[in-house]
């Protein structure tokens, strides 16, 4: 058995879609095109699959990775053939690999994303921002409020014509949504920040990355 870690696209057609329902069309697609990966026991097996932090519905993403467990010999690029020609639309895979079993999982993994939101806002908010040495930013989760310093989360943010691009990175204590750093950065609403369109662009991983696999990815 191997490890086998795919990268997808979550586009237009799909990005109304919860997590879970993502990774369903997926499952399906894996078993449509006869993969020889591990399933789930009982009645009705599925597909056993371990998947990145979740996305939010209605974002878009060119970075959604799903491990699989490969039972029996198949190439990387034999894998991705056959599954590219299951996909539903709005969602292809851009590369798989092979890796080994000591690999971190990708929730270990993965430090960071890299966040490009289309939208036209004040530079010089984002430049107060990066000017300033803590940015409070008060969260409301499961009904209990909390306080992060974005500036920990978000060390660097760049404004282009038309659109937003900033780093997320992963810490225990937290991190904010993307749409929660908009509107807290650019003094929006969320529901304001949350109407733009945010794509994944990238995503960081820990330095002890799998030989080949890149920081940004």
């Amino acid at each position: 058995m191997s490890l086998m870690r795919v990268k997808f696209t979550r586009e237009d057609p799909v990005r109304g879609l919860l997590h879970r329902e993502f990774l369903q069309l997926i499952q399906r697609s894996i078993q449509a095109a006869r993969l020889p990966v591990a399933t789930t026991d009982g009645a009705e097996p599925r597909p056993v699959c371990a998947a990145g932090l979740p996305l939010a519905a209605g974002h878009l993403s060119r970075c959604e990775y799903v491990d699989f467990v490969v039972c029996l010999p198949i190439t990387a690029t034999e894998f991705g053939r056959r599954l590219a020609a299951e996909l539903p639309e709005g969602i292809r895979n851009t590369w798989q690999r092979r890796l080994g079993n000591q690999t971190l999982s990708l929730k270990a993994a993965i430090r960071g994303f890299r966040y490009r939101v289309s939208g036209i806002v004040d530079p010089a908010r984002a430049e107060a921002y990066n000017a300033a040495t803590a940015w409070p930013l008060t969260q409301i989760r499961k009904g209990r409020e909390r306080v992060l310093d974005l500036k920990r989360n978000v060390r660097w943010l760049q404004v282009e014509p038309n659109r937003v691009i900033f780093d997320i990175e992963v810490r225990e204590e937290g991190m904010p949504k993307p749409e929660e750093v908009i509107a807290s950065v650019f003094g929006m609403t969320l529901e304001e920040a949350t109407a733009l369109t945010t794509e994944r662009a990238a995503a960081r991983f820990a330095s002890n990355r799998p030989a080949r696999q890149p920081a940004w990815e």
